[in-house]
């Protein structure tokens, strides 16, 4: 059996996992979960505890005042990309490295986002836009 065949049956791997009243520790544990589950740590040739420390740390960079864009957004894109990855067994095709980078990307898409589009941002004249 695949490593990752276990994986198919757990609730991350479902596409009706909801984690949007999970509290703030429930969404840092689901990112660390699939960070650990994807062997993000030995892929990236890091310690564990340090690609858990900047799990955490990008988790608390999320705007909490973010409607949208926060937090809950990126577990959800984070789990949502992981529950591809193992259901259509893509997670044994592509390399570790890029399935490494894809759940970083994932987990940090939106990362101090402002909450605002960018053609509000080019409107306002904003340095982000």
């Amino acid at each position: 059996m695949p490593w990752f065949e276990f994986l198919r049956h757990t609730d991350l791997c479902r596409m009706t996992y909801d984690g949007t009243a999970n509290t703030t520790f429930e969404n840092v544990s689901t990112a660390a979960r699939i960070v650990e589950n994807l062997k993000v740590p030995s892929t990236l040739k890091k310690p564990t505890e340090e690609v858990l420390h900047f799990v955490h740390d990008a988790c608390a960079l999320m705007r909490e005042d973010n409607r949208y864009h926060n937090l809950k957004h990126s577990v959800d894109v984070t789990q949502c990309l992981y529950a591809s990855l193992v259901a259509t067994q893509l997670v044994s095709r592509a390399r570790p490295l890029e399935i490494a980078a894809a759940i970083v990307a994932a987990i940090c898409h939106d990362l101090d986002h402002p909450g605002y589009s960018n053609a509000f941002l080019n409107n306002e004249g904003s340095e982000l836009s």
